[in-house]
Formats: structure tokens, sequence, C-alpha cells
């Protein structure tokens, strides 16, 4: 009689099949246990290995997954099981064109693979390859009619494509098919993609009363489906605090004098940070097409060092040698995240690092910076209206009260900073940059330490070559547009009973609420 060998099971099949129970009751925990077990009996089941890749995926585990899963395509490329879950994983990881390379595999295995059709056309889709992903989505309807996920993505091609009506009338057919109405009531993140499509629709149609209705249904849905924003939302609040105490902590101490610290580095650093939506995606494209400007692709180092200081934050002075360990840190996870490796100057672009400058004065003190700032009730409305992954920052973006609340904490906490620490910042207008190109952008150029170069001009032929990364992307391959300036006036109403809040970032930066 056969003897349990894999945790109680006979065989490797039978705790696979186990396993798969589990994931699928929404246990990957406890799959991933059982998997493991059997992976010490047999380390090179490419079935163990496939279905353990799942099991980390359904748990956030994404590195150690890809890796997994890559071993077990490596063992079988025809396994389609781990070829789709790879794609997904690499989605989930915003590496889009990895995605396709391993839903493409799978639909050569099998041609019928539902998800891993539905995961090209989305993939395709993010790598702005509207036309093909919108053939992928029609051969989905083909043979799936009532797929509403496929009339989404399906939606969203044409839209990009400049087919507007033509998407309306692709949202409009999605009730009309027999059982969608239920299919959308037992899955609410869909519900919200398709509310989500509507909204911007509407958006291009200049309906923005009946947009705004969709974006708040789409987002108190995706409230609903995750109840992770809450908590998320409240480490957002507490680190909010925490910087806080640190900057006041910080203004106490000897005043600090620039160019005091030995940099650990020859090349100059310079940070350019701002609200999500004010444009910093647009910057971080015009400065990575200069020939001596290398940029680091939208990254949470210089958060992960300063975490990194033992004890976390505190109100006495961080003794040097800690200082030097987290400026090595930092600088060892962002060498992999440069475009140009023959740069001259360093720049870190990402939104959230607007919370950090009381660490960059720390740290960076000889640092050049640039505050990118956008009309505040056009970066508000935004924010609100674009449909992030959800994070710690996003998670105070979904409602247009948060979000406002969100822009009045951040920009505080940066304006508080700047006035009290000795930084050297440049404060750029987005619409400065759409409107007058060239010289705002030798301002920059100059502050950070470099000299116009023309292909700066090209910025947006050189974005087609780069791996998407944030929502903004789809936008920078095209060329400057003025249309997104001021489009706040148009929506008037929805933004005014948020005039007291924002007055006096308004009035700040230079704008006025006529």
């Amino acid at each position: 009689m056969p003897q349990p060998d894999h945790d109680g099971f006979e065989n490797a099949s039978a705790a696979i099949e186990s396993a798969r129970a589990l994931i699928e009751d929404g246990r990957p925990y406890d799959a991933e246990k059982l998997l493991r077990k059997g992976l010490e009996k047999e380390p090179e089941n490419q079935n163990l290995l496939s279905h353990l890749g799942v099991a980390l995926h359904n748990q956030g585990h994404l590195s150690e997954c890809v890796g997994i899963l890559n071993h077990a395509v490596e063992l079988d490329p025809s396994d389609t099981f781990a070829q789709a879950a790879l794609g997904g994983s690499y989605t989930r990881l915003a590496d889009p064109q990895s995605a396709i390379k391993h839903y493409t595999a799978c639909l050569q295995s099998n041609p019928a693979h539902a998800e891993a059709g539905l995961g090209l056309a989305d993939a395709l889709a993010r790598t702005y390859q509207y036309k093909d992903s919108a053939c992928c989505a029609r051969r989905i309807l083909e043979h799936d009619p009532g797929n509403i996920s496929a009339s989404v993505i399906l939606a969203r091609c044409l839209r990009h494509l400049g087919s507007v009506e033509a998407a309306v009338t692709v949202l409009d057919g999605i009730d009309r098919i027999e059982g969608n109405i239920e299919r959308l009531l037992a899955a609410p993140e869909v519900q919200w993609k398709l509310d989500l499509e509507r909204a911007r629709c509407l958006i291009d149609v200049g309906d923005h009363s009946a947009a705004f209705y969709f974006f708040e249904k789409a987002n108190a849905r995706f409230r609903d489906a995750n109840p992770l924003w809450k908590n998320l939302h409240a480490l957002f609040q507490k680190d909010i605090w925490a910087q806080q105490v640190y900057l006041d902590a910080l203004c106490k101490r000897k005043p600090m004098a620039k160019g005091a610290e030995t940099p650990l580095f020859a090349k100059p650093q310079a940070f350019v940070v701002g609200f999500p939506r004010s444009g910093t995606t647009l910057l971080r494209t015009i400065l990575g097409s200069h020939p001596e400007v290398g940029v680091v692709q939208e990254s949470n180092a210089l958060g992960d060092a300063c975490v990194s200081v033992p004890g976390g934050l505190t109100t006495v002075a961080t003794p040097e040698h800690v200082l030097h360990a987290v400026r090595s840190k930092y600088y060892l996870d962002i060498n992999p995240r440069i475009a140009n490796g023959s740069h001259r100057v360093l720049v870190d672009i990402h939104p959230y690092n607007t919370r950090l400058a009381a660490w960059m004065a720390e740290l960076f003190p000889h640092a050049k910076l640039v505050l990118l700032v956008r009309h505040p009730c056009d970066v508000c409305l935004s924010a609100y209206m674009q449909g992030f992954e959800l994070n710690t920052l996003t998670s105070g973006m979904l409602s247009l009260e948060d979000t406002v609340r969100s822009y009045t904490q951040i920009m505080s906490l940066w304006n508080n900073a700047t006035k009290a620490l000795p930084l050297d910042v440049l404060v750029a207008r987005y619409e400065d940059i759409v409107s007058d190109f060239q010289p705002e952008v030798v301002r920059i150029l100059n502050h950070i330490g470099v000299d116009w170069d023309a292909r700066v001009s090209e910025f947006n032929q050189n974005a087609r070559s780069d791996q998407p990364k944030t929502a903004s992307d789809h936008q920078v391959i095209k060329p400057l547009y003025d249309h997104a300036s001021y489009r706040w006036k148009k929506c008037r109403s929805i933004i005014e009973p948020h005039f007291e809040s924002l007055a006096p970032f308004v009035e700040a930066y230079g704008y006025d609420l006529d």
C-alpha cells in the first residue's frame, strides 16, 4: 500500500489538488506551507513550483513569486498555468512587456486560454499598443460576448484611438447582454473599472458633471471592495505626523551649513518632487532625454533608506556614521533604476518624496531640489479622477474631500520645511513648461547643473521606448498640449466647495481662482 510522503498525501498530485482548493478558498498561506513541504522531497517538481508561485502571488509576494514561476516555465515552457500566472505577476509589478511575453507563450500552447487572452489585451493597452489590444479584446468578445472586462478594455482602446463615440457604444451595450447585470453585482472590481471608463469617456466628450458622478461611483465601489484602504490611510496620516515631528526637531538643532557634508559620490544629486498629477512624469521624461542626466525611475528608495535608520525617526541628531549608511543604502537601491548609466547629474523624481524634505536636508544638504506645481484645483481633481493602484499615498485619493486634505497636508509639510531649512529649491509650474517650453526647461536644467541640449525637445519620441511606470506615461508620448491646463474651470461647481482649503496654495504658487 502506498505510504503518504507529502504531508499526509500519497503523492504530489494529491498535495497539489489540496493546495489548489486552499487557494480557491482564499487560504494561500496554508497552500504555501503545504507546497513547500512537498518541494522538500521533490525540489524540481514543476507542478508544485507553479502552484507555489500562484500561492505567493495571491499573498502579494511578487518578487519571490516571479523567481519561482520563471523556474517552473524553464522546466516546462508549455505549462499554461505557470505562464498565465507569470503574466499576472509581471502586470502587478508594472512590467507589461514581460507580461506580454508570458501571456503570448500561454496562448501559443492554448489559444482558448481566457485569462491569458484578457491579460494580453490589458498588457498591450498598458504599452500603448491600442490597435493590437483592441483586436485581442474583440477576439475574446467573439467567443464570450458577455465578457465585461474585455468590453472595458476595448472601450479604453477606442477612446485612446480617438473613437470616443464607439467606446461609449461598447460600454452602453454591456448592460443589454443577458446575465451581465448579475456578473457586475458579483464582481465589484470589474464594476469599478467599468464606471471609471464611463467617466473618462464623458470627460472626453465634455460632460464633466456626469463624469464626476461616475468617478464618485467608481471610487465608492473601490473603497467597498478594498477595505484595506483604511489601514493604509491611517499609515499615511501617521507618517505625515512623524515627518512634521522630525522637521520640528531638526529645526531646533544647530543650523546646518550648506556643503558641510562631504558628498559620498562625486556626481551631483537632485530631487524633483510634487503632488501626484502635477506633471512629474512629464518632467521625468524631459530630463531623461538629456544625455548628461540620469533619471531614477519612480522609486521609494529615499523613503526605504530613511526607514532603515535604527530606531526610526527620532528627535535627536542622527550620528554621521548612520547617515553615511543610509546614503549607501539609497545609492545601492537606485543604481539599477537609473536609465542613463553615463550621467553626470543624478535626478530622483517621485511625488511621494515631497513629504521627505527634512530628510533631504539632513542626508543631502548639497542637493538641488525642484518643486513642480500645477494649479491646485487641477491637481486635486485629476488625482481624484485617476484610479491609481492602491498604496499608502493613493489611499487618500478615494474621495475628493480626502484628496484635497492629502494635498494640503503634503504641501504644507513641504512649505514648512523649505521655510525653515536651508534647501536649494526651484519652483516650476506645469503650465509654464507647456506654454513656454524651452525657457522653462533651461531654467530647470541650469538649476540642477547642466546646459540645454537639443535632444530634450524630442522627449516624447524618447518616451516611446521607456517602460511605462506611472498613470501619466501614456500622455507623455504625445507632443505637448495645453488642454490639461486650467481644466478645473470646466468643473468649477465640483471643486468650488474646496476653494477655502486650497486658496493658500493657489496664492503661494501664483495662480488665482477666477
